[in-house]
């Protein structure tokens, strides 16, 4: 068994391992597990093909192995569309994104109904349709990645409205390994066509999607271990009811000064998982309200709104004489921070610098 073989079997076994977790677990939705059981079948499919290369019937499923190329970025749209808008169902506005994987379906059934001597006649004869095929899937699957990227921003802008706390930063820069393994896969496509003695037996698309399915894993897997970021957001809403809301804009900067001193003197900031149903549930507000209230006034989100509370209190405990004591990481758990990503990204966002330049800067040269 050859590198790409181990590298697609190890793909299949995870892809079992997440069908079987994603199966067991109630809050994992419908478009998830569609897509765990469609790649694993697909790899599987290309796997049997690797280990049995002259078997006709291995052959023909690797045909149908295939068409994970027009199916895994469309399953991860949609299921990222799942998160923002949970109501997603099997409408025509679903079904449109599978269209080039059933029409890549459709033109595969002469590879599925022939014998074998013709089979491989018309093997023989497909370069055209090969060339056309992996054309398309290269330019599907970019098109796909930036729709997918967009989502990811959506789904963290959104995120930040109702958390104060997230480890975002990791994932989104894994996801960004899908770009160089579609570069990859464009120019040794390219380049195979264009110089007719360059040789890319390695940079084939077999291989391609062998790594892919690993970035695709990858992000799966964390999807199921941080189900906070991952679920719903539509959900969030619902949990504070208040009734006799005001909603006049005269009232919203007395509330702004109100809110401050609460969560200052309160020292709710402090509150490692505090998340906007929470804290309009202590201030009694409904979630809404208070999160339209902090957009108004202070110009920012709720996961601004929290950090600069945590920053601020990360700068008073780092200008205590024992500073040396304690870590960065340290003052920032002490701080209300649950997390080094969380902490680094809004330092950086909310400071312009990193918490070390800081330290380094503000409070001692030798640090």
């Amino acid at each position: 068994m050859n590198l790409i073989s181990l590298l697609i079997a190890a793909s299949v076994f995870q892809g079992l391992l997440l069908i079987i977790v994603t199966l067991s677990s109630k809050k994992r939705g419908f478009w998830l597990i569609c897509f765990f059981i469609a790649i694993t079948i697909f790899q599987l499919g290309r796997l049997l093909l690797n280990i049995y290369p002259t078997s006709i019937t291995c052959n023909k499923l690797a045909f149908l192995s295939d068409l994970m190329i027009f199916l895994v970025t469309p399953f991860q749209y949609v299921y990222l569309r799942s998160l923002v808008d949970k109501q997603v169902k099997i409408t025509y506005r679903i079904i449109y994104h599978f269209i080039p994987a059933c029409i890549h379906l459709i033109t595969l059934i002469p590879y599925l109904i022939v014998r074998k001597e013709e089979f491989y006649t018309l093997l023989e004869q497909s370069n055209t349709y090969f060339l056309v095929i992996e054309s398309f899937g290269i330019i599907f699957n970019i098109i796909y990645f930036i729709l997918i990227w967009k989502m990811l921003k959506k789904i963290k802008l959104l995120r930040e409205e109702q958390y104060s706390f997230f480890n975002n930063p990791i994932f989104i820069r894994s996801m960004l390994l899908i770009a160089p393994v579609l570069a990859i896969w464009l120019l040794s496509f390219s380049l195979s066509h264009l110089i007719p003695t360059f040789s890319y037996s390695f940079l084939t698309y077999q291989f391609v999607w062998a790594i892919m399915s690993f970035i695709v894993f990858g992000f799966s897997y964390f999807a199921l271990k941080n189900p906070l970021w991952f679920s719903p957001i539509v959900e969030e809403d619902k949990i504070i009811e208040v009734k006799n809301l005001s909603n006049t804009k005269i009232a919203d900067e007395k509330k702004y000064q109100e809110l401050l001193r609460f969560v200052s003197e309160g020292k709710l900031f402090l509150d490692q998982e505090l998340t906007v149903s929470k804290l309009a549930a202590e201030f009694k507000i409904s979630s809404h309200e208070l999160s339209r209230i902090i957009n108004i006034e202070s110009g920012s989100n709720f996961f601004e709104f929290v950090n600069k509370f945590r920053i601020e209190e990360f700068k008073k405990l780092a200008s205590k004489s024992n500073i040396k004591q304690f870590t960065i990481l340290s003052l920032a758990f002490q701080a209300g921070f649950n997390s080094k990503s969380t902490f680094n990204e809004a330092f950086k966002r909310i400071c312009g610098i990193t918490p070390t330049e800081y330290l380094k800067e503000k409070l001692s040269p030798d640090l």
